[in-house]
């Protein structure tokens, strides 16, 4: 199986290999990079920087006693690379790494607000589109992680097709499922559209919703429904 394919079946060995290859130092390295451990800058209160575990931030948890360990174990060089063990990452995180991939590594700031007017309707203070970083890849990784994202959406095989099969616009997306000890795996789902210029990119996280493919990727169909519906519905008899 290769990339495009475990994107598309969302196959945990293939992601647990790359884990144990790479090391968790390589692979936090960038996701940090990609905006991961950091805050997105927002225009909200009270933003999370997430965690993103590396050798370094096992040893300094080991002396907080908050983890049992100092070194990084086998197995979570591979968990983490599926996200799990130590990884926590928020909503508009994701969001943001996924108008990143779509941007072929361009991260932009998110941003609420575009213009504040005042009461007459002038323009008092306006926001424009703010550049957060840049991952320096060749062009084909960006290419091939973005194949395997619209095969979820798209291929018969991908773990999200039967809620996207019949939306006219094409979209890539990516479910996950992440293990929860404290009850029901929480139901996330990532995706942007139109795949081939991208307009809108989205997170989903219902929490302990259970299965990404089955939970948080109608939700993700239903955002993309009304974010397209402008351009999906049929003309009026009089426009016709």
């Amino acid at each position: 199986m290769n990339l495009v394919e475990a994107i598309r079946d969302s196959c945990n060995v293939y992601f647990y290999e790359m884990g144990r290859r790479l090391g968790m130092d390589t692979y936090a390295k960038y996701a940090r990079e990609l905006g991961l451990g950091a805050k997105t800058g927002i225009d909200l209160y009270g933003e999370n920087y997430g965690t993103v575990p590396d050798s370094a931030w096992k040893a300094k948890a080991y002396s907080e006693g908050r983890v049992y360990e100092p070194e990084v174990l086998y197995s979570e060089h591979m968990m983490g690379a599926m996200g799990q063990v130590f990884h926590l990452d928020t909503p508009i995180q994701m969001a943001s790494l996924t108008q990143a991939i779509a941007n072929d590594g361009v991260r932009m700031k998110p941003f609420l607000v575009k213009e504040i007017l005042t009461q007459d309707g002038e323009v008092e203070r306006s926001f424009s589109p703010e550049v957060a970083g840049v991952l320096e890849a060749e062009q084909w990784i960006f290419d091939e992680v973005k194949k395997g994202m619209a095969m979820v959406t798209g291929d018969p095989q991908g773990t999200a097709y039967w809620t996207f099969h019949d939306l006219p616009i094409k979209v890539a997306g990516k479910t996950g499922t992440a293990e929860n000890p404290l009850g029901e795996n929480h139901a996330w789902f990532v995706g942007f559209g139109p795949f081939d210029n991208p307009e809108i990119a989205l997170a989903v996280v219902i929490d302990q919703g259970g299965s990404g493919s089955e939970v948080a990727a109608p939700v993700g169909r239903a955002i993309f429904d009304a974010y397209f519906e402008p351009r999906l519905k049929p003309l009026d008899e009089a426009e016709q």
